[in-house]
């Protein structure tokens, strides 16, 4: 099982890295990805993968862990609203 926070976030032009580092360091690029119970259901121009899959529209092909997910995401874009 990966989580979350392992996952790969690729866009058109490649890999940007970790869904955990993307959170922490830029949680207002989910904006426009659709978060429901606690996890991301669609992300349009995004792909998620695990981090040893190619990425495409079907990834991740196995479970995802996302225990803490929408905890982080409140946390930090509480953060952002503040400053």
């Amino acid at each position: 099982m990966t989580h979350w926070r392992d996952l790969m976030v690729s866009d058109a032009d490649g890999e940007w890295g970790p869904l955990g580092e993307l959170v922490d360091a830029a949680p207002a690029n989910l904006d426009s990805a659709t978060i429901e119970n606690g996890q991301i259901v669609s992300w349009d121009g995004f792909f998620l993968s695990a981090p040893d899959e190619e990425p495409d529209w079907d990834a991740p092909r196995g479970p995802v862990d996302w225990s803490g997910f929408a905890e982080a995401i409140n946390t930090h874009r509480g953060k952002i609203d503040e400053e």
